[in-house]
Formats: C-alpha cells, structure tokens, sequence
C-alpha cells in the first residue's frame, strides 16, 4: 500500500540535503517517540539492528535495515515489525530539481497485519506525509533567512535555571573572549532543542553562526570553567566516522575503541579517532543525549551513496559526482578500493560484488553525471558504499586542542592515563634556546640575567600563542612549542626571528642574546609525563636536533618543511632568504637534508607588541 505527498519549495537540493538528511531531528521534530537500539553482529561481519519505540501504550519492536541514499537525491529505510498494526515500512523522501526550487515527495510503502492494519494504513499515512511537508514548509522560511531555527516548534521550550545561566555568564564575560560571542552561546542554550546543547562541535556552531571558529572554541573552554558547559571526548569510528563512548576525562581514553553499528574496532589516534565535544552543564539545562534515528544520511555525512542489494539484483544510478577521491565498498568485506573520479573520465561504470570482491578490478569512474551499475552477483545481500576519503574539518580534534594555549592553561590536569600513549599523525613542533645566555648570566649577574630570560619567555610566548600555538614545556633557556598546522609553526618563528633583529637594531637590552630556532613537521606519541600532556618519537627528536644545527638568528627546518607550498608563502611574506644544508643530526640515521632560513629585521609597526602583561588568549592589536 503505497501512499506519496509531493509540494514544490524553493531552494537547491545542496540546501535542503542536510536538513532532510537529519532524521535523529526530523523525527523529533515529527513527534515520533524516543528509540532505544540493539546491535547484533552476524557471521558474515555485519550488524543486525533491532529497535523498539513506546507509542500509544504500546512497545513497537522491529528490525531496521540500513538506510539507502544518494546525496543529494534523496534516501528510503525498511523496517519489518515484530508486532503493531504493519509487518513491513518502507519510507523516505526524494529531492527533485523543479524550476528555480525543488519537488520534495514524501512516501511510505506499507504492508499491512491483519484487518486493522489494512483499515488504519491511509489515516496513517495521510497523518506522517502532511506533517512532514509541513516541517518542510518551515524549513523554507528558514533557509530564506525568515527563521533563526529550522526547528521552531521546539526552540524556546526547554526549562533553563536563568540564575545559574546568569551567574556563569558573569564570569564568562570576565575571561578575555569577544563578549558577543558569550551572548550568542547563552542564547543558544537557553533557546536550542535538545539534541543540539549535547555534543557540541564547536566548528560547526562557529560556521552555523558565521562566526570565527577559534574565538568559538576559545569561549566554550572559558565557558567550561564558568560552568556554562562540559567538557568531553568523543571516539569516533573510523569506518561509520559516528561518534561513539562519550568520555568525561582525557585519563579514560584507551588505546582502542569499538563501533557497536559497525562490529569493528579501531585505534584511538589523537587527530582523527579522539574528539572534543562539549555539553551544557546540568546545573543549567539538564539534557540527556537520546535517541530518535541512528542510520540516517547525516549520521554519516561522508558517505556519498549508499544502496543495499538483495543477491542477484541489478540496480542502475544516475547521481552527480564531485571530483574525488573517494572509496568505494562492500560492507560486508572490510576491503575499500580507492576511486580518484578525476575531471575527465569516463561516465559509466558497472560495479560487480562477485564473491568477497568487486569483479573483476573496479573501473575507473570520473566526476561529473555519472551512471553506475550495481550488481550483487553473491549468494547474500550487498551493501554498496562511495565514501569521500577526506575527513571533515568540522570537528576538533584532540591532537588539535592539544595545541591550544587556552586549553594547556585552563585544562592542566587534562592528560592521559599513567603509561597511555595515541599516536598523532601530523603536528609541526620547534625547539628555541638562547645563545650567549651563560655569558650574560657572568657579565650582569644571576638577577638581572633572569629578569631577562623571563621577558624573553614572555616575547616568546606571545608570538607562539598569536599564531595558534602553544609552550608544552620550557627547559633552562628552551622552549617547546606545539602547532597544528606547519604554516603557522614557521609563522610563529619568523615573526620570533624578525622582531628580535628588529630589538637587536634598537640596542634594546633583549638583544643581548641571539635566538636559535629548530623544527619539524609529522607524526608522533602523546604521552603524560609529570602531569602535563607532551609529545615524543622521531618528529620532535629532529626538531630538537634541528635547533642544535641553529646558529642564531635563524630557523632551521628539514627541507621538505621549508618547500610546502603554505610554508613557503609564509616565507616570502617575510622576505626570509634560504640555505640548504646537509646535516648529521644526532641519533638520526643518514643525511639529513635541512633549510637555514635567515630573517630580516620588521618594524614595530609590522606587528611586534610588548611582552609584558600578556594575558592566555589574548592576541597582538598589530
């Protein structure tokens, strides 16, 4: 019994993906019941999901197949019940290009149990597909900018305790962050529906309210401290990419986790498998994650195309492929085969489960209007994947987070587990030390010598932390220091490099010392040593070793770090001059081929400020 409701909106397809996409919040939204789930993995290393949902009195129990979806088209679900009115539900929506907006239908295939299920099926249907067109008719207004929330019905209806919200905004505003920021999140807790104050991605509320994305995640962490907020790890799994084992303390972490909708584990590494998330603190707003739909599209919004195939059916799609690179998969086999989809290719494929493979190698696909076809030619269902193999940059990692001077402050007792160590895969450290410091300590004495150092481990920690770094450690006359990204790392150095030229030409009392710079760029180990959260491996032993081939007054880096595309613009901004050099670094096998960078001096004007009563957080006027 197939029932379908269709209405014309406006907007483009791209535009109303994500919001039909989001089924946890279309549900809700629709007043459908909370869900409670049950994963059971199969022999054949798959996941058999069974539900079950209380309405009208009655416990409704059903197994759910995974979602079908082809971004932005559309996607349908089949659930078969154990009990209630219906044996079989098939529904979904499908997004169609129509003049200047888009034809959005709506249907349900229901398979009626018994004579009242037959009786009941058009009421049912009629009373689902007009609420959903309704909510769609909300989400117009919404996407034409006449509504702040896609989901007005259920903003403004939580119970908030206005004096504890009040009072932690207080110290909020107190901390050095935009105050209009502070409002903008008090808002946001006070008025967001529920599923949106619990795990919260900063970067995604950053983008959401046009806003900068460090200065939102800098505010959720003093935000932290005022009690406005919590914070958590998330893991996420690497296949499904979902969030999984909501973690209070960076000390829980393990080694591994394991995807209960994926019945697969996966290591914890820093930058892609631990994430930051943030929840309101219960004293004033108290929420609890829950859920409505766990396989919907937005779950997995790196999945591109999913289709589920029964053995020996042959299915043919038409869908628009961004330029790659993707994998393309069969669930059931753990195996992903990389698919470049370059401009230019060919626009026809077929795609052969024969097996445990694709048979026989998988054909080249380019972008653009692409037609596939899918052929389970096994003896048991298929599921066919096209995932986008880039991570998204919308949540804050670990490693990230690790590099921020606001967290290191705020959060020093954050650290792992004694004897926990998680691999990062990229983050770009250096290494400074002070040449003439003995010298200076016999020419005027112990005092004034320190006094100098310390204004010096102030000029420092300026110019790392304006450029999204922060200090891990300081070491006599050395400092450690961490960034996520190597622009920034060689940033943060050339602006050390050009002011302290800048303060030797003055005959400014800070020039009695040059400043020696090394660093490096890759993987490493995050580890807790003496409480504070640190790094090791072959990354920072050659940054270290780096700056012991520094003379002073100059940066050195392996060369391949110096090359990067990012890096050298840096560079030429500071008119840097180069020097390769091969060098032997100390316990590092071979030659090492390494760049000398030399600086010249900037006028104050260029962006050089004051070391003196710098505050965590605060950035050069310059």
């Amino acid at each position: 019994m197939l029932y379908e409701r269709s209405a014309e909106f406006a907007g483009a397809p791209a535009r109303w993906w994500p919001l039909l996409a989001n089924t946890d919040s279309l549900n809700r939204e629709a007043g459908l019941p909370e869900v409670t789930y049950e994963f059971q993995p199969r022999a054949d290393g798959t996941v058999e999901t069974q539900a079950q949902a209380k309405k009208l009195g009655m416990t409704v129990r059903w197994r759910e197949h995974p979602f079908e979806w082809i971004e932005p088209q559309g996607w349908s679900v089949q659930r078969d019940f154990a009990n209630g009115p219906f044996r079989e539900f098939r529904g979904g929506a499908r997004i169609e290009p129509a003049g200047a907006g888009v034809r959005i239908t709506v249907f349900c295939d229901l398979t009626p149990r018994g004579v009242f299920g037959r009786l009941t099926a058009g009421a049912f249907a009629a009373k689902e597909l007009t609420g959903l067109l309704e909510i769609c008719r909300a989400w117009e207004g919404y996407l034409a900018g006449r509504s702040e929330s896609p989901y007005p019905r259920r903003t403004g209806t939580a119970l908030v305790d206005e004096a504890a919200l009040a009072e932690a905004l207080a110290v909020l505003k107190r901390a050095p962050v935009p105050a209009a920021i502070c409002d903008r999140l008090a808002r946001h807790l006070r008025e967001a529906p529920e599923e949106f104050v619990v795990r919260m991605r900063p970067f995604e509320l950053a983008d959401a309210w046009r806003l900068d994305r460090r200065d939102v995640l800098r505010t959720m962490l003093y935000a932290t401290r005022a009690g406005l907020l919590e914070l958590a790890y998330a893991l996420i799994c690497t296949a499904c990419r979902g969030a999984k084992d909501g973690i209070g303390t960076m000390g829980e972490i393990g080694r591994e986790g394991h995807c209960q909708t994926c019945n697969v584990g996966f290591k914890a590494d820093f930058d892609r498998s631990v994430e930051v998330r943030f929840n309101v603190h219960p004293g004033v707003r108290r929420e609890k994650p829950r859920l409505y739909c766990v396989g919907g599209p937005r779950n997995t919004p790196h999945i591109l195309m999913q289709q589920r195939l029964a053995p020996g059916e042959r299915r043919t799609l038409d869908f628009l492929l961004p330029a790659g690179p993707y994998h393309a998969r069969i669930v059931q086999r753990a195996e992903a085969h990389v698919l470049a989809a370059p401009e230019g290719g060919p626009q026809e494929a077929v795609w052969t489960r024969r097996g445990d493979a694709f048979d026989p190698v998988l054909p080249v696909l380019g972008a653009g209007r692409v037609r596939v076809t899918l052929v389970n030619a096994a003896a048991e269902e298929a599921l066919f994947r096209l995932e986008r193999q880039d991570w998204s940059d919308n949540g804050v990692s670990a490693a990230q987070i690790s590099t921020l001077p606001e967290f290191r402050d705020l959060f020093s007792s954050e650290a792992l587990a004694p004897g926990m160590d998680l691999a990062i895969r990229n983050l770009t450290f250096f290494f400074t030390d002070l040449k003439g410091s003995t010298a200076l300590y016999e020419e005027v004495g112990d005092a004034s010598a320190y006094a100098l150092v310390r204004e010096h481990f102030a000029f420092m920690r300026q110019r790392i932390e304006r450029n999204r770094g922060a200090v891990v450690k300081t070491m006599g006359d050395a400092v450690m220091a961490v960034f996520s990204s190597p622009a920034d790392a060689l940033r943060s150095a050339c602006e050390i490099q050009a002011d302290v030229a800048a303060e030797r030409t003055a005959g400014n009392g800070a020039a009695r010392f040059l400043v020696k710079i090394g660093g490096n760029q890759g993987p490493c180990i995050a580890v807790t040593t003496a409480g504070v959260l640190d790094y090791f491996g072959t990354t920072v032993n050659v940054a270290a070793r780096a700056e012991g081939q520094s003379m002073g007054n100059d940066i050195v880096v392996p060369a391949a770090l110096a090359e990067r595309r990012d890096v050298a613009a840096v560079l030429a901004e500071f008119g840097a001059t180069t020097e390769r050099v091969a060098a032997t670094l100390k316990g590092i096998t071979g030659v090492a081929e390494m760049m000398r960078l030399r600086v010249p001096a900037r006028s104050p004007c260029a962006g050089s400020a004051p070391a003196a009563g710098l505050k965590p957080g605060t950035t050069n006027p310059g």
